[in-house]
């Protein structure tokens, strides 16, 4: 994943950087928070109004600046909502892949090391879990270790990971009915299921800005 200030040599530059973006993160959360209030049990829409609410609020604290303002005033009951709403999701077998990890960036987001380590080694063990999440994973915490966001924690998450993430993807994850699935194939049904073709148009646009600017993994 690309990001406007991936090659900056201090983590005072890339934290400036970041935030000098801050108006276009505040835009996409503002459209992840509009679709997740249409649908609580959006999980996906629901950790991404989280985990960007949280890095900039935390941006802000770190260079001394206001941060953007984005309408969120209740991120603490956002908290619990996608909490709640992911560990129903994490009920489903099918959905473990990616509502682990929800889970454990949550954990990151709280502060608690322990907790995050454990549900992303869930996610990892999850039976058939694809490629391309465990890499979503991994390029969602080098954000979070190149801003300096929870590194103590975020480091032995990514330690876990690499173990986990092979240097070539395997073929058999490619492979689908007899022929190569193209990238939208692969990517986690579940995430904008719910929202309506137009959600989805506005959403993705907004999402793709602010992980050019400040960061944050695409749907």
């Amino acid at each position: 994943m690309r990001v406007a200030w991936k090659d900056l040599p201090t983590l005072e530059e890339r934290q400036a950087a970041a935030m000098e973006n801050a108006v276009i993160a505040a835009k996409a959360i503002a459209s992840y928070d509009r679709a997740l209030r249409q649908n609580l049990s959006n999980y996906y829409n629901g950790i991404n109004v989280v985990t960007l609410q949280t890095l900039l609020d935390f941006l802000a604290e770190k260079i001394g600046s206001f941060p953007a303002e984005t309408g969120v005033t209740d991120l603490s009951e956002l908290i619990s909502v996608v909490s709640v709403a992911t560990r129903q999701a994490l009920k489903n077998p099918n959905e473990v892949a990616w509502a682990a990890p929800t889970l454990g960036e949550l954990e990151l987001v709280r502060g608690n090391g322990p907790a995050a380590l454990r549900r992303y080694q869930q996610a990892a063990n999850a039976p058939g879990v694809p490629y391309f999440e465990i890499d979503s994973m991994l390029g969602q915490l080098r954000l979070f270790e190149g801003l300096g966001f929870r590194t103590e924690a975020v480091a032995p998450v990514i330690k876990l990971l690499e173990k986990t993430h092979p240097a070539w993807q395997p073929a058999a994850q490619l492979w689908k009915g007899g022929r190569m699935q193209r990238a939208h194939d692969r990517r986690p049904y579940t995430r904008e299921a719910t929202l309506s073709r137009e959600q989805r148009k506005r959403v993705t646009r907004e999402d793709r800005r602010a992980t050019r600017h400040l960061g944050r993994r695409q749907g």
